[in-house]
């Protein structure tokens, strides 16, 4: 699980049931790590939903 920046956008990547999780975030580090934080919450107590986009 960790926060790492490519060009000017800050990811989030973490693993959900043995699912490797990435999420672009935005400008903000801060705010990525808020969002990994929460997404680990979401995790550990059994709340994380998994939404997918349609394409």
């Amino acid at each position: 699980m960790g926060v790492y920046k490519k060009d000017n956008t800050w990811y989030i990547d973490y693993y959900v049931n043995g699912r490797r999780k990435r999420e672009s975030i935005g400008p903000s580090k801060e705010l990525a790590k808020k969002v990994l934080q929460k997404r680990k919450v979401q995790i550990a107590e059994n709340k994380y939903l998994d939404v997918k986009r349609n394409e």
